[in-house]
C-alpha cells in the first residue's frame, strides 16, 4: 500500500474519532453538570453555579472551539479527497451526512445553549440558576440524540464503506 493510499484511510477514520472525542464531551457533560441537579446539591449549586460556570466556560469552551471546527473540516476534506471512489463505494452519502449533523450541533441549537449558559452565569432566575442549568440538560440531551450521535453513526458507515 502506498503513503498516499495510507493517507486517504488514514482521513476517512479522522472523523469517526474527532467525532467520537465530541460525543464523548457532550456525555461528560450531561454527567459532571447533571449532578449539580441533584436535590441535595441544589441549595449549593443555586449558590455557586454562576461563580463555577464563569471558570467552567472560560475551561471548556476550547473543546468546542476546537472540536467541532475540526469535524466539518475533516468531513469536507474527505468529501474532496478522491471523490470518485466515496461515490463508487457508497460511502459519499454518509460523509454529507456526517458533516450535517455535526454542523447542526451548533447551527441548529448553538444560540439557544449560549443564552441558556449566559443564564446559568447571570444566576437567572435569581437564586435558581439550576432552573435555568435544567433547562440547558434538556435541551443538551435532545442536541446530543439528534446531533453528535447520528453525526458519528453516519461517519462511522462512511468509514466502513470506504475502507
Amino acid at each position: 500500500m502506498s503513503a498516499i493510499d495510507t493517507s486517504i484511510r488514514v482521513l476517512r477514520i479522522l472523523p469517526v474519532i474527532t467525532t467520537t472525542v465530541s460525543l464523548m464531551f457532550a456525555v461528560d457533560e450531561h454527567i459532571f453538570l447533571g449532578t449539580w441537579m441533584a436535590p441535595i446539591f441544589r441549595d449549593r449549586a443555586n449558590a455557586h453555579l454562576p461563580a463555577w460556570f464563569q471558570l467552567w466556560g472560560r475551561r471548556g469552551r476550547w473543546v468546542i472551539i476546537l472540536g467541532y471546527p475540526t469535524n466539518y473540516a475533516l468531513g469536507i476534506l474527505n468529501l474532496l479527497v478522491d471523490r470518485p471512489q466515496l461515490k463508487l463505494v457508497g460511502a459519499e452519502k454518509w460523509y454529507w451526512m456526517g458533516l450535517f449533523f455535526s454542523v447542526g450541533h451548533i447551527a441548529i441549537f448553538g444560540k439557544r445553549a449560549l443564552g441558556l449558559l449566559a443564564e446559568i452565569r447571570g444566576d437567572v432566575p435569581k437564586g435558581n440558576s439550576t432552573y435555568s442549568m435544567g433547562a440547558w440538560l434538556r435541551m443538551h440531551t435532545i442536541r446530543t440524540f439528534t446531533t453528535d450521535l447520528p453525526a458519528l453513526a453516519c461517519f462511522v458507515v462512511g468509514a466502513l464503506k470506504a475502507l
